[in-house]
């Protein structure tokens, strides 16, 4: 603080002052306030000047209490809070520190006597209660970046002479209050600026270029010891050091090196897995998309998640990009959902999309995930503890599907996209990765119930497909009907073989014959078709259903299946006999089982 008095309140400011804050985007107002400006564009340090007269006793800096009030020069009226430094007398607040001044102790035309005051803030505080206010100033600006802790008794130096010096008057006292500053010092070695940089560079000139920072530098056996100087703030580990060393060496100095090809690697098992997955949807006429991994509760509401779903069990994102979708997403099928309706928005109704991608599972037990330091990586112990802590992550497979699968026009029929399409996507694409799989009736959400079934592989479930339950689609906006599937890639990965096992083309000659079956309309075709294949044993080389009608003259809750079988034996042709047999089985196994009804 330098208290002045004697100053003529009606002293102009001087002409080249006034040039240059007009320059920088200042207004001239008057000497005392213009001075303080001048001096902070000069020097870099803020500075404030109060009315002598409207202060009472002395000067401090504190914390705000609860729910002071303060009009800042601005004629707004501010409500503190106990996070936002002041600068107070003893009897009110003068000015909120770093930001603005107050009214109450605003220069005047009539100010002669003037205490200039010059400080230094922590940033973050100055920040803090900018941001809160909505208050930015210049000042504000500079403490939020850090200044000099040196520089305040330089400024207020620079700014009573000039204040004396164009506006009369002489300085009647001064204080300063400031808390011990520590100089930072450094150790560089001159190896790791070698290793870093990949730079020859000698250690005489690594000396020499620190020292053009204005830093005091001994050098030692091995390196240097850097004292760091008060104006620079951003210096404080040996990499700052070398940043500045590369630098003022110059960068062109560094010269290109490619970096050394090893045979033998290249994509791993996975992702050639994953480029095999994509490039077989593509070729089916799918496109791939892209979605953000992001949810919200609104998804599984409209997907009909059951409370008790695990797929609700979302982890929460503590700093989302939008507040709308907070969650990391447990499934794809609601990203395709809302990039489907998008689409057909904007006309675009005859299409399929997919999507490879990450899906978020919330460990049931969570633990506090350790701190760490920087510029070493944690011990096996804390990463083990680190990895604990993160949710499951898990690569998915999912595809929607909707309007024509073929147009009409011509040379064809339409084709609409429908559950055997999505089936036959499966399908080939099982088919090209090299397994054999099971679909097996499901009802879960949001699939349409009696229109879904689960994909097993070896005997585990990879995922489901089959209809979009039309309530789900309603809340979405679509008005189509949608087919698809999600699968747990890496689930499916996991079980696939890396030898793949080919089937001789059979010699023998085949016989076909189709059966046609009554049933119970809640009997499930897939569960009849294994059925034929396990009666029938390895005789039976394939069974198609090519038939459903349900009518009266079947019964009430009856419906008719026909199949298409197709036998063939391996080393021999197979006569009357053994196919009147082999049906026999196949009929007795259907009547145990099901209670078909052969038609005639």
């Amino acid at each position: 603080m330098v208290t002045l008095e004697g100053v003529n309140p009606n002293a102009a400011t001087p002409e080249f002052m006034k040039q240059r804050l007009t320059q920088m985007g200042m207004r001239p107002i008057s000497l005392p306030v213009d001075v303080t400006n001048y001096v902070m564009l000069e020097l870099g340090q803020p500075l404030h000047a109060f009315d002598r007269k409207k202060v009472k006793g002395t000067i401090s800096v504190r914390f705000a209490e609860a729910g002071e009030k303060l009009k800042t020069l601005d004629g707004a009226l501010r409500v503190l809070k106990e996070s936002d430094l002041v600068i107070s007398d003893q009897d009110k607040v003068l000015s909120i520190a770093g930001i603005m001044g107050g009214a109450s102790s605003e220069i005047t035309a009539t100010s002669s006597q003037i205490v200039l005051e010059a400080a230094n803030f922590e940033a973050a505080t100055i920040s803090q209660t900018a941001r809160r206010l909505g208050l930015t100033s210049e000042a504000s600006k500079r403490f939020e970046r850090g200044i000099d802790p040196e520089l305040p008794a330089a400024a207020a130096k620079r700014a009573a002479l000039l204040m004396t010096k164009y506006g009369g008057g002489k300085v009647i006292g001064a204080s300063t209050k400031s808390a011990p500053v520590t100089k930072k010092s450094i150790f560089l070695s001159f190896q790791k600026v070698r290793d870093v940089t990949g730079v020859a560079i000698k250690n005489n000139q690594i000396k020499r270029t620190l020292e053009k920072i204005g830093a005091k530098v001994t050098q030692l056996d091995t390196g240097v010891r850097v004292s760091i100087p008060s104006w620079r703030s951003d210096l404080e580990v040996a990499n700052d050091l070398i940043e500045e060393v590369l630098r003022l060496y110059g960068y062109q100095h560094i010269t290109g090196i490619l970096p050394t090809a090893y045979n033998g690697r290249g994509l791993t098992r996975e992702q050639k897995i994953k480029r095999q997955v994509g490039g077989v949807l593509a070729g089916l006429g799918a496109h791939e998309v892209l979605n953000y991994p992001f949810c919200s509760k609104k998804d599984f509401d409209d997907c009909n998640l059951l409370p008790s779903d695990e797929r609700r069990q979302a982890v929460k994102i503590v700093n989302p990009l939008n507040d709308e979708v907070p969650f990391l997403r447990t499934f794809l099928i609601p990203g395709l959902l809302a990039t489907t309706q998008r689409n057909m928005s904007r006309g675009n109704i005859d299409f399929s999309i997919f999507e490879q991608g990450k899906v978020f599972n919330q460990r049931k037990k969570i633990t506090k995930i350790p701190s760490i330091g920087i510029g070493f990586p944690p011990k096996k112990v804390v990463q083990r503890e680190i990895d604990i802590s993160l949710p499951n992550q898990k690569t998915h497979l999912a595809m929607l599907a909707c309007g024509n699968f073929v147009s009409k026009n011509w040379a064809q029929h339409q084709v609409d996209h429908s559950w055997i399409t999505v089936t036959e996507a499966i399908n080939i694409l099982l088919n090209q990765l090299g397994t054999a799989f099971e679909l097996r009736n499901i009802s879960s959400a949001p699939w349409h119930p009696g229109r879904a079934a689960e994909i097993w592989v070896s005997e585990v479930s990879i995922g489901v497909v089959g209809q979009i339950h039309p309530k789900v689609c309603e809340m979405y906006g679509i008005s189509s009907e949608l087919f698809g599937f999600e699968i747990d890639l890496e689930l499916l990965i996991s079980q696939l073989s890396d030898t793949r096992k080919f089937k001789e083309i059979g010699k023998m000659p085949y016989a076909v014959e189709d059966l046609a079956l009554v049933v119970d309309a809640t009997v499930s075709s897939l569960k009849i078709q294994d059925a034929i294949k396990r009666a029938g044993g390895p005789a039976v080389e394939t069974v198609n259903l090519f038939d459903v009608f349900a009518g009266s003259q079947l019964g009430e809750g009856k419906k008719s299946l026909a199949f298409r079988l197709k036998y063939r034996a391996e080393d021999r042709t197979l006569s009357s006999e053994d196919l009147t047999q082999i049906r026999e089985r196949v009929v007795r196994r259907l009547k145990d089982d099901f209670g078909a009804v052969v038609r005639t």
